[in-house]
């Protein structure tokens, strides 16, 4: 077992002349002739070294990985003080091809600036009061105790809520942001130009990230850890596996599926992870095992139960811990990951594609809308502009979508970083894409590229083609999604063979949209929605979404609920969206016969979604998710003139779209 002790891989940046009770055990490094010094955890210890001819000084602090194209033997803290002596565009440049979880420190004796690694996976948190930096939320209240934030000051979404922490005055840094002390200044420094990328041909972009991502492995090496990842039956770990093709045999690599039989969607996308990840292994030879959830989890013991409450302010599939340290926990272990891949696929981008500050606030409003019943309308707003000021989203960032960055800064910067704190007790995290130039390389596609997933498609068929041939989330290969679409199989018979397909024109998946904002894809039958049970909570919703229309005119479809009754009104609602936005909406228990929809007036690329919202707390109560079960069948578009705005009207009555 590895780290089973508080802080792992932490560090605490504080002022010499403080007097503070650090944790047992830790390292302090004075530095350099600042009133300022470092201390840290056994299991990383930090490189300074002084800049050339500069009374300036360099730290590096946890794994750096360097990925350029420069071959001689150098630390990253080297590279990096060499290129500070040249210049700060080539120290941010420099910055740019390090991966790895890492914080890097330029300073003098006045004082430094704070850099992260490209996603934040090294969280940062900064008190300016008590002028404290540290690498976990807990630890720096540990050291100097802050007020509890409630429920009226934020805390219900404070993950999601650009520097909220549990704790008032205590602040998360976010990535691609510096950290200037003692003044506590914030600044942005990337994006810092139009992306260079998009000028480039496709197989261009692969063989600058392919390039990338080797020589960062060739980085990783030279380290040499025992190396375990996760597979699934998603893009993600497919791409990753590709790419890492020539060195699965020195991975050892995991599915974890469950024993429960598949009465929730839960359960039903485990048990397709692994008919799936079956089939991939029948295309490149793993060193592999499934960790199988049983029907009753192994549970946790005090000292990790405590250690834990230490380690992370978030909480994500605790239920594993045991596993992980049972199969891989040991302290060369690390885990390769692929949570970045959200960049790559625009995971937040409004479907109207709008860069307004109008359509982030809208977007922002829904991570944290389990603040809206305690915290005032008058401090949210408030808090969503003092964020667009200090985080640099007022203005346009080039030519980077916002929403785009929303996603790699608030999602990956805070709540994936808690994530590898949490996982922090059995192994060590490394995301490979984590590297700032392999993520403008990333983002440098077009949005309907991004939303179709090419440029992994596309890294896949370069790396390892066969990994494209399995299906993607789909029981069918490629070879019988491209049959079933020539041959026009109809719905019934598709869904018969594959159970995963759906009605004309419905995307295969429905996504499940947790109170957080978080969102992934659920397998129903074809047409089929509804909320599962233990997600039926306010907030939660469930959607399906049609292809976006390639013609002007209008759709049509039936909604059929069999279930309503009276008493139950107001436990959960449809709504008919038209590019994200709300058009009309009716109450779920309100009548059993079909409702009929005709969305008018639709442009070419608008998308157009059926959603089910729980309004009331019924988790758990398979009842309920039994009533709210819909089918959205008979699905026709019309090719007509657009005459005016998109209307939806239905042959039941509209209730307030709020």
């Amino acid at each position: 077992m590895v780290a089973l002790h508080p802080y792992p891989r932490g560090f605490v940046i504080f002022r010499r002349d403080s007097s503070l009770a650090l944790p047992e055990d830790w390292t302090t490094v004075s530095l350099g002739d600042s009133k300022w010094a470092f201390a840290h955890d056994h299991l990383e210890t930090p490189e300074l070294l002084p800049v050339e001819d500069d009374n300036r000084w360099v730290l590096v602090h946890g794994m750096c990985l360097y990925a350029g194209p420069d071959q001689r033997k150098m630390s990253p803290a080297e590279r990096l003080a060499e290129a500070a002596a040249l210049g700060d565009p080539e120290f941010l440049d420099m910055l740019d091809v390090l991966g790895g979880r890492h914080i890097v420190l330029l300073g003098n004796k006045d004082g430094f600036s704070l850099y992260q690694d490209a996603i934040g996976m090294r969280s940062v948190y900064f008190s300016t009061s008590a002028e404290i930096l540290t690498s976990h939320a807990n630890l720096l209240n540990e050291l100097s105790s802050h007020q509890k934030r409630t429920p009226e000051q934020g805390l219900n979404a404070f993950m999601r809520a650009w520097e909220r922490t549990p704790y008032l005055g205590i602040d998360a840094l976010l990535p691609n942001h510096s950290l200037t002390v003692p003044r506590f200044d914030i600044k942005r420094f990337f994006p810092r130009e139009i992306n260079r990328f998009r000028r480039l041909s496709i197989q261009e972009r692969i063989d600058a990230l392919r390039t990338l991502w080797d020589r960062q492995w060739e980085s990783l090496m030279e380290i040499g850890p025992d190396l375990v990842m996760s597979v699934t039956g998603g893009n993600d770990s497919r791409t990753t596996l590709a790419l890492l093709a020539e060195h699965v045999h020195s991975i050892e690599t995991f599915t974890y599926t469950t024993a429960k039989p598949a009465n929730s969607p839960r359960e039903a996308s485990l048990k397709l992870d692994k008919k799936i990840v079956d089939q991939i292994k029948s295309c490149i030879a793993l060193n592999h095992k499934y960790i199988v959830e049983p029907e009753k989890r192994a549970d946790l013991d005090e000292h990790l139960k405590s250690t834990l409450a230490k380690n992370t302010i978030g909480t994500h599939g605790r239920w594993l811990l045991p596993y992980y340290l049972q199969s891989s926990g040991h302290e060369n272990s690390l885990h390769i990951r692929g949570n970045a891949y959200g960049v790559y696929k625009l995971a937040w981008l409004p479907l109207n594609n709008k860069d307004t500050l109008d359509d982030l606030r809208k977007q922002y409003f829904r991570l944290t809308k389990n603040d809206q019943p305690h915290e005032t309308p008058a401090s949210r707003e408030k808090q969503f502009f003092d964020g667009i000021e200090l985080w640099e989203y007022s203005g346009r960032q080039f030519d980077y979508h916002r929403s785009e960055l929303l996603f790699w800064e608030l999602r990956l910067g805070r709540w994936a970083s808690e994530i590898y704190n949490e996982t922090d007790i059995a192994f060590n995290s490394l995301e490979p894409t984590n590297v700032r130039k392999i993520l403008e390389i990333a983002t440098s596609f077009t949005y309907a590229e991004k939303r179709n997933k090419l440029f992994q498609s596309e890294l896949v068929n370069d790396a390892y083609p066969l990994l494209n041939f399995p299906g993607k989330n789909d029981l069918r290969n490629l070879y019988e999604q491209i049959r079933d679409r020539d041959a026009g199989v109809s719905n019934t018979e598709r869904d018969k063979l594959h159970d995963s397909e759906t009605v004309h024109g419905l995307q295969p998946d429905a996504v499940l949209t947790l109170e957080d904002g978080t969102q992934t894809e659920m397998k129903l039958p074809a047409g089929e929605i509804k909320i599962p049970a233990e997600h039926f909570r306010p907030g939660c919703s469930v959607a399906r979404s049609f292809v976006p229309s390639e013609i002007e005119g209008d759709l049509t479809f039936t909604v059929t609920n069999p279930y309503s009754n009276p008493q139950a009104q107001g436990t959960w609602a449809f709504e008919v969206l038209v590019d994200d936005e709300s058009k009309f909406r009716w109450d779920g228990a309100d009548r059993h016969r079909p409702v009929h929809v005709s969305v008018q007036n639709l442009r070419v690329g608008m998308g157009v979604t059926v959603r089910e919202v729980a309004l009331r707390d019924q988790q758990g109560k398979t009842s309920w998710e039994r009533a709210s079960r819909a089918t959205i069948t008979s699905s026709i578009a019309q090719q007509r003139p657009v005459q005016g705005q998109v209307t939806v009207i239905a042959d039941i009555v509209s209730e307030r779209v709020p």
